[in-house]
């Protein structure tokens, strides 16, 4: 699926935030900048690139502290689940730097839930098809499978 220019434009700026992160959380690491919060720099510092006349202030969540977060404005019927695939991807590949990682998605209501978790579990979705292409093949669960499984799934 292709991309609009307001999706790669969120997506481009996402990436950066991801960037900054990691590259501020290495220099943290190596006791460079022992006392910065790398999400809130990081925010500063990419709002501050967005907006010329300064960067925005960073409202961490205290139950998380320290996990970087962002909310990303996508109007209604513009594609936010599409956006919300790419969005896992850059999480776990600039963020994380990782080959893989458990995500938990969350949406506002039991509709949407389902819609999207028909989607994400169907192999031939464009959706799915964009997860397995940038991650590997992926795990789909609901959270009440979830809550049942045995044993590690493969690949995981």
């Amino acid at each position: 699926m292709n991309l609009k220019q307001y999706q790669s434009h969120s997506l481009h700026w996402l990436r950066h935030y991801y960037q900054t992160c990691r590259s501020l959380q290495d220099a943290v690491v190596r006791g460079d900048m022992p006392n910065v919060v790398p999400a809130s720099l990081a925010f500063m510092s990419v709002t501050g690139e967005i907006h010329e006349n300064g960067g925005r202030p960073y409202s961490p969540v205290k139950q998380v502290p320290g996990i970087p977060y962002v909310c990303l404005r996508i109007p209604t019927g513009g594609g936010k689940t599409l956006v919300a695939c790419e969005a896992v991807s850059l999480g776990v590949k600039d963020l994380l730097q990782q080959d893989r990682a458990l995500i938990l998605w969350l949406v506002p209501s039991d509709t949407i839930r389902t819609q999207t978790l028909s989607r994400l579990k169907d192999s031939a979705d464009p959706y799915r098809q964009g997860l397995d292409t940038t991650l590997g093949n992926v795990a789909v669960l609901a959270i009440e499978e979830s809550t049942r499984m045995k044993r590690a799934l493969p690949g995981l």
